[in-house]
């Protein structure tokens, strides 16, 4: 798994740069796979997706957070978002509850299922 960047706010800047600067980018997969460990706190933890044609951030199924808990699991949780296959997308992970919160670890990765009807 690769490193995910974790924001406390909804970034501005484009993926890459500034406060988005270690923004996930996945190719041509349809599951996005994200594991994460709490070291302090407990909270919600949701996706963001980047849409290069508003140029923003927005948040990606926020009714599917992840809830790490210190007290829980040894502080990890995790979780898969599935969708169409993408293009290129770019991922960064946004903790909601600020200094409630702190990931002492945050992977993504980019996984292609394959369902049988």
């Amino acid at each position: 798994m690769t490193p995910i960047g974790v924001v406390s706010t909804i970034p501005a800047d484009p993926p890459g740069t500034g406060t988005a600067a270690q923004s996930f980018e996945m190719r041509g997969n349809n599951a996005l796979e994200v594991s994460v460990k709490a070291s302090v706190g407990s909270g919600d933890v949701v996706a963001l997706r980047w849409f290069g044609d508003l140029a923003k951030w927005l948040p990606w199924k926020p009714d599917r957070p992840l809830s790490p808990d210190v007290a829980k699991n040894s502080g990890y949780a995790s979780g898969v978002y599935l969708f169409g296959v993408l293009s290129r997308a770019h991922f960064l992970l946004w903790n909601t509850v600020g200094a409630g919160l702190t990931l002492s670890e945050a992977y993504a990765e980019s996984a292609d299922y394959r369902f049988v009807y």
